[in-house]
């Protein structure tokens, strides 16, 4: 933020200056003549008639000065700072002029020469507020924070009032990563009448970073009534309500950023999340599908899509997609689970087997690991090497029925039945409320010649299942499957 004449500034201040001579009256009947033209907004009249005194009068500081303001209005910034040296080397000893001369070279990213005619102007007027309001700009621009902190908090012992010290102020402790003082700063500006949508943005990021993320999402939706384009304002705002899990919502601000830029990724990203979040799996790879179009290196892209296929079921495709991973990033461990566990569906065992054991060889040692790598063990008829794995996964936990259940599996098709009982029961213990437990020991039962067991096994299974109201819960192994969640994988 920086301070800007005020117009006519210039010429108010001159036309007062009474004439000596004749030469000066001329020269004077152009000055007045061209502020008012400028008035009008005549800019290039007002620069012929202020050329006009010039001629008159080459020692005119006025004229040249004035001449200066109406090139900058025009964006004649070269042109402006030309008549400001001359008026300068005129007057030597008037600060605005300094300062004037500062504020377009700020203009034209001249921030060291700004920098050194603002300080000049400060040398000729320690009490110059507004330059060092304008100093402070210049070094947040410079990354000179403390600098800028340092002018503002001047800036501000001379004008208390000075909204846009405060804003620059607040800038630079954000810079610093002070939010508590940066938002002090900004609340300060807003209250002093800042309505402008940056300023709401900026304190938004702050209370975001701080996790206000109420008075964030407040400070956004403001920006946008200020600025209903501001793209990083819905992305911002998306992020919060994906914060919450308000899904919906979320998809229509990154619906909004994404028709302000259909090339960006990060909002296809978020939005691709939320459609999953949400059930919409296809509504996510269609998402993704657009990211892997804009970036076909995109690894986590492929990952996502991945992971999105194999909830559709379509696990040829997810194993496509992850193995373009892997090419990519070839020492990721939840890839090679994810893709093990498409490989299963797909009835790739031997595949899935390899791929679980280079996941746990990367450090993904989950009971899930173990306890796919013994249902694919089971399916392939390897019902001791599968008892190996699920050993390891009660071993990791001890609490998980699914693991009982399936061992409980593999000793029953070795006719180890006193063992099978044996792991139902366990998995009865640890919860109670499993049909699939009482399921698959009832037909242990039977096959031990148990009738009476396997009936009342049977019963109390049919039972659980109509509270349970799930069909799929008296299916015998193969259950642990867990794909590793998206979100991981945003970016």
């Amino acid at each position: 933020m920086k301070k800007y004449l005020i117009i006519l500034l210039l010429f108010h201040i001159f036309l007062g200056v009474s004439p000596c001579s004749a030469t000066d009256m001329t020269a004077q009947y152009y000055i007045n003549s061209g502020g008012a033209k400028f008035a009008k907004g005549n800019y290039i009249g007002s620069i012929n008639d202020l050329t006009n005194a010039i001629l008159k009068d080459p020692r005119n500081m006025h004229a040249y000065a004035c001449r200066g303001e109406a090139k900058g209005r025009l964006n004649d910034y070269n042109g402006a700072i030309a008549d400001f040296s001359l008026a300068i080397m005129i007057k030597p000893d008037f600060a605005r002029l300094y300062y004037d001369r500062a504020l377009l070279k700020s203009k034209i990213e001249d921030n060291s020469g700004a920098l050194s005619d603002y300080s000049k102007a400060i040398d000729l007027d320690p009490k110059f507020s507004d330059a060092y309001c304008n100093r402070g700009n210049i070094k947040l621009k410079m990354n000179d924070y403390m600098g800028a902190i340092n002018d503002s908090t001047k800036a501000l012992e001379l004008n208390p009032s000075d909204q846009i010290a405060y804003n620059n102020r607040g800038y630079a402790y954000s810079s610093l990563h002070k939010y508590k003082e940066a938002i002090a700063d900004l609340d300060k500006a807003i209250e002093l009448g800042s309505n402008d949508a940056e300023i709401f943005y900026k304190r938004g990021e702050c209370n975001a970073v701080s996790k206000n993320y109420k008075k964030a999402f407040s400070d956004f939706t403001k920006t946008l009534e200020l600025n209903p384009n501001d793209i990083f304002a819905y992305k911002n705002r998306g992020r919060i309500e994906f914060e919450f899990k308000d899904y919906k919502n979320a998809i229509a601000d990154f619906t909004k950023a994404i028709e302000l830029n259909p090339n960006d990724l990060d909002s296809y990203s978020y939005r691709a999340y939320c459609k999953f979040q949400l059930k919409d799996a296809k509504g996510a790879v269609e998402d993704i599908t657009k990211i892997i179009e804009l970036d076909s290196n995109n690894a986590n892209a492929y990952y996502n899509r991945g992971t999105a296929y194999a909830n559709l079921l379509d696990f040829k495709n997810a194993i496509n997609d992850l193995s373009k991973y892997i090419a990519l990033n070839p020492n990721n461990a939840d890839a090679y689970y994810n893709r093990g566990i498409s490989k299963y569906e797909m009835g790739d065992y031997k595949s899935a087997i390899e791929d679980h054991k280079k996941s746990i060889n990367l450090g993904f040692k989950s009971v899930y690991s173990y306890v796919n790598i013994g249902n694919c063990k089971n399916k392939l008829g390897d019902y001791s090497g599968a008892i190996e794995y699920f050993n390891y996964a009660i071993k990791l936990n001890s609490k998980y029925t699914n693991a009982y259940i399936d061992r409980g599996f593999s000793n029953r098709m070795l006719k180890n039945y006193k063992n099978a009982l044996s792991d139902f029961s366990k998995a009865i213990e640890v919860d109670p409320k499993s049909a699939s437990a009482y399921y698959n020991r009832g037909l242990c039962r039977l096959s031990c010649g148990d009738k009476i067991g396997y009936e009342a096994d049977i019963k109390q299974a049919k039972k659980l299942l109509l509270i349970n109201n799930s069909s799929k819960d008296l299916k015998t192994p193969y259950e642990a499957k867990n794909l590793q969640v998206l979100s991981n994988y945003l970016f």
